[in-house]
């Protein structure tokens, strides 16, 4: 956001596979359905510092920071928790939490209230922290079965959305260029999946490299672009966000140039 990466890249933290390394998603559900997240508020520098009363220091400060990771974490061992009584919990398999709201306990609701006791969001109601969890989870789930993806927050409506396509139509600067031709004409999404891999830096892309990249044309010479292996991890180290595509058809051969955009 301007400039500035927000957090850090994480892992799970833990022995198992268990993908709590999405769960900045559910601090975005919070956004979504309770208006409250002091820690999305730190990290978009959004504190309220000029509010010229303890608002920032009781509201948005370490001590409210550390409640919202407690609750997160309260949820998601409660989903877990769930998931294993049901026979859902498989190792290195992501398990839907709270696939329904009836799962959701109202023993769960209550404690998670008395962990917010003082601070603004405990005036928020059940319905709503039943929201914030029952949709923060599904999309949860579906980060975890997709390992990437984009997540949007719509705070006028309270929702929370989740699409596997990756394509945030950013404005910023140049990380690479990349240029391949069809001499079949009749395959865009390969050629596109060319350019792209020249673009990152791989000359002579491999059918291993190839296979390691999900390319779908949305329209408008947009792209959305998933990596995995090396190819994922070039992609990381140039801070590639976007990439733009342009075709054109010389003498019957279709040409696509793709750019790598960072941000």
């Amino acid at each position: 956001m301007d400039g500035v990466q927000l957090g850090d890249p994480l892992t799970d933290n833990s022995y198992d596979d268990d993908g709590y390394r999405f769960h900045d998603v559910m601090h975005l559900s919070n956004v979504a359905h309770l208006g409250w997240s002091p820690v999305i508020r730190k990290l978009v520098n959004r504190k309220r510092k000029r509010s010229g009363d303890k608002t920032d220091e009781v509201e948005d400060g370490a001590r409210a920071l550390l409640v919202e990771e407690v609750v997160l974490k309260a949820i998601h061992s409660e989903g877990k928790r769930l998931a294993k009584d049901g026979g859902n919990l498989k190792p290195g398999k992501p398990e839907r939490q709270f696939p329904t709201r009836a799962t959701i306990t109202f023993r769960l609701l209550k404690s998670l209230q008395d962990h917010v006791e003082g601070l603004e969001v405990h005036k928020n109601k059940f319905w709503e922290w039943e929201d914030a969890i029952f949709h923060g989870a599904r999309v949860f789930f579906e980060l975890r079965k997709e390992s990437q993806g984009t997540v949007t927050v719509d705070m006028s409506n309270r929702t929370l959305a989740f699409s596997s396509d990756v394509c945030i139509g950013l404005k910023g600067k140049v990380a690479g260029i990349g240029t391949a031709t069809d001499a079949t004409a009749k395959a865009p999404e390969a050629v596109a999946k060319q350019a792209i891999l020249i673009s990152l830096g791989f000359e002579s892309p491999s059918a291993a490299d190839l296979g390691q990249l999900d390319v779908k044309l949305l329209g408008g010479n947009r792209v959305s672009v998933k990596a995995r292996g090396r190819v994922r991890e070039k992609v990381w180290a140039l801070g590639a966000l976007d990439f733009q595509l342009s075709f054109f058809e010389p003498k019957g051969q279709l040409c696509c140039t793709a750019i790598a955009i960072s941000d």
